[in-house]
């Protein structure tokens, strides 16, 4: 550690990226007491290097940046540093004016035993809690950087949310090395935007990729409240406004269009990707993602693990597959288990001079480790209280791995043991009582993809008692609907959840209306008391197959649309819709387009109006601009 200089100003040299291991171990090592920024200048050797007492005002405005930075750093990964004034301080004498200590947070740790299979998910559910986490901080960010609401601009950005825990890699080894497949990394790392709002009465934090998905989400939910983003209304009224003016009737009857295969093989894949959001900084576009991503990083991971299993014993070779990888060769094997052995000299070495604290984590028993490599550490400096995950950490996992459980974000073959992870955290959960009746409900939501709506239960019984509902919702063109209807089924189609029903026909009562809606569209429905209407809906429904009414109501209709190039990127999980395409310009295309339901195109449309610049279908767009208005006029 050295200190220079430049123009005058006092700087800050890490060369090897260590101090942010010395500021926790002096801090672990002083809690519960709080330390005054000299007094942790003067502990953690890279400060003394660099500024000794601190007895100039740019020494000490040097520490304080530097200083704030390690502490950002350490929060970023998951142990955060409070800080507090003190009961009583003067500047004239040299006095701090304000002191600091780790924040362990209120109650004990969870510490949990998960099998190796089931580590996979766990580490997708880690990474999606991660990426949450820091969308909700910079949703905040704004707030923190303008000193409103009492919040000094000084004072560094502790969340209340909750961050990534490095906790969780001290219970669940081996969780840093497991390998998340491309395109469900890429599935993830889309996730730009977070958005809270109210629905069934419920917070829920809505996780979206763009905005024309949160706009289909609120379009979808009839009676949602948006609490963030505050300028949403806006937004929306004037894409609404887009759909109900903009929207022409075109002519393609002399359109030529090629296979979208043939599209792609024609033009590159930069020439239709625009950017649709602000990818997180230091976030990887790699083939495959590990939750390790440096020195410092692993070794704060490490010495948690160590922390939490005190007294036992770990070779080397293992510690080095639980934390940097699976080897395959010699060399990456030999490589491995250097790393890991200068980790561990490192989280055992005191400074240098013998005079300042470093970052000494552990005794370990030096004589097992230097015939047989294996490590086995003591005295932790209490580290032990950060390793495991904070109850709101815990909560957040839970939600996460019951959205994965109902959705189709993981392929098919992962589904059992997402259940099987989902049962293993509730049933820890409740193991403890204290926690359990004090629990938070954290609901988050992928705007693309549809959990089981709440609705459900309600339907599934009147299918299952052979009852009809009387039930109020939204018909295609947005207009709100009452009948009674006899529940066939629940399925699933296009990441969402639709109910098949049958209502009677007053023109032909000897055979019913089938029709299908989707669950989310339903403001309210119960079992309906009219026994005359009932008995006549089972008598003329019972010899009917449900499949078939199924794909009959799901009968794809084929529409051509002109659109601006770029929604081209929005598309992306509706290649399989579209079935051919054809260049007008560099700026806009014809796609033949089909869809199985009149009311999710319609929601399509009306979100995504200001790409949408005209349709072949007279009716659809009556239909669209119908919708239009009808959404504007809840508005008003």
């Amino acid at each position: 550690m050295t200190e220079s200089s430049s123009n005058g100003r006092r700087r800050f040299s890490d060369k090897w990226g260590k101090h942010e291991l010395d500021v926790l171990a002096v801090l672990s090592s002083a809690f519960p007491q709080w330390l005054t920024s000299r007094q942790i200048a003067q502990r953690v050797k890279a400060y003394a290097d660099s500024y000794g007492e601190l007895a100039d005002q740019a020494a000490k405005a040097a520490f304080a940046k530097q200083f704030q930075r390690d502490r950002a750093k350490l929060a970023a990964m998951g142990i955060a540093i409070e800080s507090r004034q003190p009961e009583y301080s003067s500047k004239s004498d040299g006095q701090d004016f304000a002191s600091y200590r780790l924040q362990l947070g209120e109650g004990s740790r969870r510490q949990i035993n998960f099998t190796p299979d089931e580590l996979p998910i766990l580490a997708i559910v880690n990474y999606l809690a991660q990426t949450i986490s820091v969308l909700c901080i910079e949703q905040n960010k704004s707030l923190l950087s303008s000193g409103k609401d009492g919040i000094s601009r000084s004072i560094p950005r502790v969340q209340k949310v909750p961050v990534p825990g490095l906790g969780l890699d001290a219970i669940a080894p081996g969780l840093g090395t497991q390998v998340i497949d491309r395109p469900l990394l890429n599935a993830i790392n889309q996730q730009h935007h977070v958005a809270r709002v109210i629905l069934d009465g419920t917070p829920k934090d809505i996780v979206y990729s763009t905005e024309n998905y949160f706009i289909s989400f609120v379009l979808q939910h009839p009676g949602i409240t948006v609490i963030t983003p505050k300028d949403f209304s806006k937004t929306y009224s004037t894409v609404l406004t887009t759909a109900e003016r903009n929207i022409q009737l075109i002519d393609t009857t002399h359109i030529v269009y090629q296979t979208l295969d043939e599209y792609m093989s024609d033009v590159s894949e930069e020439a239709i990707t625009v950017s649709t959001g602000t990818r997180q900084k230091g976030r990887k576009s790699s083939a495959n993602s590990n939750q390790i991503t440096t020195e410092v990083d692993r070794r704060l991971k490490l010495l948690l693990f160590l922390a939490a299993h005190l007294d036992e014993e770990f070779s080397i070779h293992e510690l080095a597959q639980q934390f940097i990888g699976h080897c395959t060769t010699d060399s990456e094997y030999n490589t491995a288990m250097s790393i890991i052995d200068r980790d561990i000299r490192t989280l055992t070495t005191v400074s240098d001079d013998g005079e300042v604290a470093g970052s000494q984590f552990f005794d370990i028993d030096w004589s097992l480790f230097e015939q047989e490599k294996t490590v086995c550490a003591t005295n932790s400096l209490g580290l032990d209280r950060l390793a495991g995950i904070t109850n709101h950490y815990f909560e957040l996992l839970i939600a996460i791995t019951s959205y994965l459980c109902q959705s189709t974000f993981l392929p098919q073959n992962m589904h059992d043991v997402t259940i099987q992870l989902y049962n293993h955290l509730v049933n820890e959960y409740h193991a403890d009582e204290k926690h359990s009746t004090n629990r938070q409900n954290i609901h988050i939501q992928l705007a693309e993809y549809e959990m089981k709506p709440q609705i459900t239960t309600i339907i599934d019984k009147a299918i299952q008692q052979h009852q009809s509902l009387d039930m109020d919702y939204y018909s295609d063109n947005f207009t709100s609907e009452h009948c009674i209807a006899l529940p066939l089924k629940v399925y699933s189609a296009h990441h969402a959840y639709y109910g098949l029903f049958s209502r009677n026909n007053p023109e032909d009562p000897q055979h019913p209306i089938f029709f299908s809606i989707r669950l989310s569209l339903i403001t309210d429905c119960h079992i309906s008391h009219d026994t005359r209407e009932n008995t006549q809906l089972i008598t003329n429904t019972q010899h009917t197959n449900s499949e078939d009414i199924t794909l009959c109501n799901h009968t794809n209709i084929h529409v051509d649309l002109h659109i601006d190039k770029s929604l081209l990127q929005v598309l992306t999980p509706y290649n399989e819709s579209i079935h051919g395409i054809a260049v007008q310009d560099d700026n806009t295309v014809f796609i033949q387009f089909s869809v199985a339901k009149v009311s999710d195109f319609i929601v399509f449309c009306l979100a995504n109006a200001p790409y949408i610049l005209g349709i072949n279908s007279p009716e659809l767009q009556e239909a669209i601009r119908h919708s239009a208005t009808n959404v504007l006029n809840t508005l008003k």
